[in-house]
């Protein structure tokens, strides 16, 4: 009656009980941490990859704030050439081909001699529609 000499066994001695629970519960805990350790891993990994990809995110809005400041800029070209052409609505022919003439690097000079104006017309033109090669130095 092997069943009944080990339930006696058991009775007689409370601290194999205890033994096998803890034995038990040390079972569990090493198997607990192989799963947490699985899943640290898991994450990691994880984490790796969102973190490459915000990457990826940040060097995006970096180019769309680039290209942001080039079309704020274009905007503020073109409301400029805009705003001009409508002062410049009502002009003669002359005086445009006036215009273009210093857009395209004529000197004020050349453009007083060509199209009947005065040299301090020209030199305006010149200055606000002609070709800027020089870079203003700071004060």
């Amino acid at each position: 009656m092997f069943p009944n000499d080990l339930i006696t066994t058991v009775m007689e001695n409370p601290t194999l009980i205890f033994m096998g629970l803890g034995a038990i519960v040390s079972c569990l805990l090493v198997l607990m941490v192989f799963v947490l350790m699985r899943s640290n891993s898991l994450l990691r990994k994880n984490l790796r990859a969102v973190d490459a990809h915000n990457q990826g995110l940040r060097e995006a809005i970096q180019s769309l704030v680039a290209r942001t400041e080039q079309f704020g800029e274009e905007y503020r070209r073109l409301q400029t050439d805009l705003a001009l052409k409508g002062l410049y609505q009502d002009a003669s022919d002359a005086y445009l081909q006036a215009i273009n003439a210093a857009k395209s690097g004529a000197s004020a000079d050349h453009i007083a001699d060509n199209f009947g104006l005065i040299k301090s017309e020209a030199e305006l033109l010149v200055a606000i529609h002609g070709v800027q090669d020089t870079v203003a130095e700071p004060r």
